[in-house]
């Protein structure tokens, strides 16, 4: 599930680590201000790259190192900047949590549901409901496929790059 957090640098002479969220999964972008105030994506480096940045450079780059990030040039005090990435669902806390899907797709989880108990039961409506969660399915991919191509981040990293091959 996409999720977004905000950092904060703490620091008095800059702040180069960040820990990062325990539903981490994987980096979609980070987002930090330039010079101008406007908002650029942050380049992922190598973790060798990393450590071989040119200190007097004002490109801004970034790596993941165990569970912290990394960023150069270091963030200043009271700088933020924003990570989106994917997380974990999360667990149900209370009874009164519902799981993500129900509350953009709840007609999925309905017919299902009703297609399972149509085995269970033996219950010849089966097929029907089967067929309309199968077109459920099909209208939040293509829903998505829409929001990507209409200009939402769609990137993909390169498993092997650089040093690392």
């Amino acid at each position: 599930m996409e999720r977004q957090t905000s950092f904060t640098g703490a620091n008095a002479g800059g702040t180069e680590s960040f820990l990062i969220p325990n539903d981490y999964l994987e980096a979609i972008a980070v987002i930090r201000k330039d010079s101008s105030g406007n908002d650029k994506v942050v380049n992922r480096k190598t973790i060798a790259d990393f450590y071989n940045y040119d200190t007097s450079s004002t490109q801004n780059i970034y790596t993941r190192l165990r569970s912290s990030l990394l960023m150069r040039p270091v963030v200043a005090q009271n700088e933020t900047f924003s990570m989106l990435y994917y997380g974990t669902l999360t667990f149900f806390a209370s009874d009164s949590d519902e799981p993500a899907l129900a509350s953009f797709a709840p007609d999925l989880i309905a017919y299902q549901t009703c297609s399972y108990l149509c085995d269970y039961y033996v219950d010849e409506r089966m097929q029907l409901f089967q067929q309309r969660a199968d077109n459920a399915v099909q209208k939040l991919m293509a829903q998505n496929e829409s929001e990507e191509m209409r200009g939402g981040l769609f990137q993909m990293s390169t498993p092997y790059a650089g040093s690392e091959y």
